[in-house]
């Protein structure tokens, strides 16, 4: 039976102070599903998650006591709607799927400020000389493919319909309302930038060349710099510094590289 209705019928004579009152987000404990799953829910490891919570304490917004929710559960929170969209629909602990949306909505927005103030600019950052020679090498033993830095691509981030003034710029070639966000990254899938500023509509190529990296890596070309390339689909224009695939290959060598 439910303890708030058994309380209701007790006896004035019963000792009502000693039953237990039920905490439904203090029960719950992130870590206890298994790793396969845990990693299918929130897209991180285990390990990271820890890292993540490690980096953010003492950055959270103070509340009250007896309501506030644990900082596991609001990272647990943020995760489970970076990767779905939605913090609903998870199955295997019951304080993601019971918390109110006002403080979903809240979690969110102050999870997002902490990542933006704190986390975002330690790890996703311009590689040094030395990181992006690092990277040049790694592809070369892996390739035979001299001088590539990094390698960029366009990711749809799924958004509701911004309204009938702006949905035509955020209804993408799939289908769908979206943010075209260009992605940067090196020879161990770290980024190294990220630009999600255009909607939808946007080509990948339209994204790029209003990017900073492209700025950067021209101004570098025109001082001279050479033999350094990032990596691109079809969907982007070829650059000096931009390679991209053979549209029609023609021979043996041209069909190898693509």
């Amino acid at each position: 039976m439910n303890i708030s209705v058994a309380l209701f019928f007790m006896d004035d004579e019963e000792e009502v102070q000693n039953v237990p009152r039920r905490h439904l987000r203090d029960a719950s404990n992130l870590f206890e599903v298994p790793n396969n799953q845990f990693v299918a829910n929130f897209r991180v490891s285990k390990e990271v998650f820890r890292a993540l919570l490690d980096l953010m304490e003492e950055k959270w917004v103070a509340g009250c006591r007896t309501t506030q929710i644990r900082p596991d559960l609001k990272l647990g929170t943020f995760l489970r709607f970076l990767a779905t969209g939605s913090y609903q629909q998870y199955l295997g602990n019951e304080a993601l799927t019971s918390t109110a949306k006002s403080t979903v909505s809240r979690t969110i927005a102050e999870c997002l400020q902490i990542f933006e103030d704190h986390i975002c600019g330690q790890w996703i950052k311009k590689p040094t000389l030395t990181e992006e020679r690092n990277t040049m090498e790694a592809f070369y033993e892996r390739t035979m493919f001299p001088g590539i830095v990094g390698c960029v691509d366009g990711t749809h981030i799924r958004i509701k319909s911004p309204g009938d003034e702006l949905k035509a710029l955020y209804y993408n070639r799939k289908g769908y309302y979206s943010i075209n966000a260009m992605v940067i990254c090196d020879h161990k899938m770290r980024i190294t930038f990220v630009d999600a500023r255009h909607p939808g509509s946007n080509h990948d190529a339209f994204v790029w060349e209003r990017s900073d990296p492209d700025k950067c890596m021209q101004r570098e070309f025109d001082n001279g710099k050479r033999n350094f390339w990032i990596l691109g689909d079809g969907g982007y224009k070829l650059k000096p510094f931009l390679m991209t695939p053979y549209r029609s290959p023609r021979d043996v060598a041209e069909k190898k590289i693509q």
